[in-house]
């Protein structure tokens, strides 16, 4: 009896040890940041069909972004918002007239037809669900507004909707 139980003993033993050097390894591997994802997730911009999003960037309150114009005419980019508390339909109040009279804060530019510009609204800030503004350091994944106008439209001015995945530099 004692020799069964000397070896169940060391069967314990030996893989006892096994299974605390995986526990260590797997708990230095966590504490490294190995396993954080979100670390390693680029930062991005998806917006649908007629202005293409090539990238992000989000510094403090200022955020940029490299847009293609994929529609048939110019276009003025009149503002860019990222606010995952409003709608399009909050963000398309704006007017045809306004879009084209410059504001403070806000870049105002015209990309031609198949060209590529840097856009950047300044002090915008991103802001979350809650409505608070995301902190630096902090990642901001939510809604992301373009509002444009096509040169010669009358029209009212168009808001495009559409994905941002950005941290907040400082």
């Amino acid at each position: 009896m004692v020799k069964k139980g000397q070896a169940a003993m060391e069967y314990l033993m030996t893989y006892g040890w096994a299974i605390l050097v995986i526990v260590i390894v797997l708990a230095a591997l966590l504490y490294l940041g190995v396993f954080n994802i979100g670390s390693r997730v680029p930062e991005q911009c998806n917006l649908p069909v007629g202005i293409m999003c090539n990238s992000a960037k989000l510094v403090a309150a200022d955020l940029t972004l490299t847009l293609k114009n994929g529609h048939g005419n110019k276009i003025n980019v009149c503002a860019i918002t990222c606010d995952d508390t409003k709608t399009a339909a909050d963000i398309a109040a704006i007017t045809a007239a306004s879009c084209i009279v410059p504001l403070s804060g806000t870049y105002r530019g015209t990309i031609d037809v198949g060209e590529q510009a840097t856009v950047t609204a300044n002090g915008a800030g991103c802001t979350d669900v809650t409505g608070a503004v995301t902190a630096i350091g902090a990642r901001y994944r939510g809604k992301l507004f373009v509002q444009y106008i096509e040169v010669g439209d009358a029209g009212n001015a168009r808001v495009t909707q559409g994905d941002l995945q950005a941290t907040v530099q400082a």
